[in-house]
């Protein structure tokens, strides 16, 4: 896997300047929203009325369909940012490995 990722650095370092910006702006609205809920759970009398049973539904409900997403997307998110897809399915699976638990720590991270 590291000498796909040092190939794909040195193919293309010209797309080191690209950003994935609709990933960066999900992250600040989630970012937003929990600021909000925080301080409204302080000064407006809101209370969030998640249960610790539905967080948790929440959460594997999340894990799974990020998880698939990311699968799907490591190839199309390759070539964006090598200019190629990977055609070595080893590598491939490999990649899409790594999904899981990366998923599951934005997760664990952000909820």
């Amino acid at each position: 896997l590291q000498q796909y990722q040092t190939q794909c650095q040195d193919d293309n370092n010209h797309h080191d300047d690209d950003v994935d910006v609709e990933m960066c702006s999900g992250m600040g609205k989630d970012v937003a929203s929990e600021i909000a809920e925080e301080y409204a759970e302080k000064y407006c009398g809101f209370s969030s009325m998640v249960s610790i049973s539905q967080k948790k539904k929440y959460k594997k409900e999340c894990l799974s369909i990020g998880k698939d997403d990311c699968k799907g997307g490591i190839n199309d998110a390759i070539l964006k940012y090598c200019g190629k897809y990977v055609d070595n399915s080893y590598v491939l699976k490999g990649l899409k490995g790594q999904c899981r638990s990366r998923v599951k720590d934005y997760i664990d991270y952000s909820l």
